[in-house]
């Protein structure tokens, strides 16, 4: 029999049966009646309990199943959640291996990114050391034809300070090549030779200034005439003006008013060959052709050698160089570039056309020398010590000047009526002080 007291939170069924233990039942029957009875409700509801189950019996199946299902998918679950872990722990070392890489990976674009520059850099540090060994060589050709294409680097990368600090090396460079080649310009001037020719105006060429080369050279011409005069009479009156501080002080107009009677001639024959010299290094350009150095020589040299010949002959003669010059086709030329030795080649061609305007230049400028040449002649036949040489040396200096005059001519290509009415003027005057000396 199930007693109802029994079933109350928190029962305690030993101190239940010991606090009910009767005063008299203190022997072992008692107990074995209570063990018996308890037995007994042990067993009912153990009976009762199995039919409960038993009623059960499908759901409790039913349930266990579940249970079961659930405890596989527990377990299922945990290794899907071990597997995400691992998973995830692998992803996340990927990741961290793949962030790594593409930093990475940005810095070698960078890097392959500025690498083209480095390269054009370095290029440009090889063409700018190439540029200076052409100068020092006086390869001026080979030197102007790398400059465009070195200017053309600085001008795509001209944002960056090392490639603006080039540019202002090159702007440097520039200057001095200019220097130095206007100082080649200058020898050429004064020593007429085909190869240094050939060097400079193939380097104006490049530079597309042949207006102004022919310009600068017609300035030296002028500049040495000039600068020769007064040399050669500073060198030849060393004993009559003193030392070196002296002569620099006087003009030329001054050197020649000191000029002494032993010292007329030799004067005026070194100034005769100074000049001279000097129109034959005009004439050589002035008649140059790539083609025809020979022939250019040759005219040259016949035209120094043949000055007794009459004014008329001598003027034909200079225009008949000048028709022909400009009909003469090339055959054959030294270039600087073995894609230019052929004459159809566009470098001959520049070349070419590039003597052409020096020579027409020169040819339209030559007065201007001759002009000033019969001037600084002319001041020197001013001087007092023309007169009062002896006849014989006066006739030595009329006919060498005359001979001289005869050179111009055909130099100049038209009659010199100026300087010729000059000397005239100066043989009337010695002829007037002759008399004059000896009358009285």
């Amino acid at each position: 029999m199930l007693l109802s007291s029994n079933y109350v939170q928190e029962f305690d069924p030993i101190k239940y049966i010991l606090a009910n233990i009767s005063e008299g039942a203190g022997d072992a029957t008692y107990f074995d009646k209570q063990s018996t009875l308890r037995l007994a409700q042990l067993d009912k509801i153990a009976e009762r309990l199995s039919h409960h189950v038993m009623g059960h019996h499908e759901e409790m199946v039913k349930g266990m199943q579940l249970v079961m299902e659930l405890e596989q998918d527990l377990k299922v679950a945990n290794v899907i959640c071990m597997n995400g872990r691992r998973h995830i722990s692998s992803s996340k070392n990927e990741v961290s291996r793949d962030l790594v890489v593409n930093v990475k990976s940005k810095k070698k674009q960078a890097l392959l990114d500025v690498l083209p520059v480095l390269t054009e850099l370095r290029h440009a540090q090889d063409m700018q050391m190439e540029l200076e060994t052409f100068v020092e060589k006086e390869n001026y050709f080979q030197a102007f034809q790398l400059l465009p294409e070195y200017l053309q680097i600085l001008e795509n990368y001209s944002g960056l300070s090392a490639v603006q600090e080039m540019g202002r090396g090159i702007e440097a460079w520039l200057a001095r090549t200019i220097r130095k080649l206007d100082n080649h310009l200058l020898g050429v001037c004064q020593t007429f030779s085909e190869e240094s020719y050939l060097t400079v105006i193939d380097a104006f060429a490049l530079m597309g200034d042949i207006g102004g080369m022919a310009e600068k050279m017609q300035s030296f011409f002028l500049q040495e005439v000039l600068s020769r005069t007064h040399i050669v009479l500073k060198e030849m009156l060393e004993e009559e003006v003193g030392n070196n501080t002296q002569r620099n002080r006087f003009t030329y107009s001054d050197l020649c008013v000191q000029v002494p009677e032993s010292k007329l001639r030799p004067c005026l024959l070194k100034t005769l060959e100074s000049i001279f010299s000097l129109m034959r290094s005009y004439y050589a350009i002035m008649s140059f052709c790539p083609e025809a150095k020979n022939n250019t020589s040759q005219s040259a040299s016949g035209t120094s050698a043949d000055t007794g010949r009459s004014h008329s002959s001598a003027v034909v003669n200079q225009d008949d160089v000048a028709a022909t010059k400009s009909d003469r086709m090339p055959s054959s030329v030294s270039n600087p570039d073995a894609s230019t030795s052929g004459t159809d080649a566009p470098f001959y061609q520049l070349r070419k056309d590039a003597t052409k305007l020096v020579a027409y230049t020169f040819e339209r400028g030559r007065r201007n020398l001759w002009q000033l040449a019969t001037s600084r002649l002319s001041v020197l036949l001013a001087c007092s010590a023309v007169s009062s040489t002896s006849i014989y040396q006066f006739l030595k200096n009329y006919e060498d000047l005359t001979i001289f005059i005869l050179a111009g001519e055909a130099f100049c290509g038209f009659e010199a009526s100026e300087f010729r009415q000059k000397l005239k003027t100066v043989c009337l005057n010695y002829i007037v002080t002759f008399h004059r000396q000896n009358i009285y």
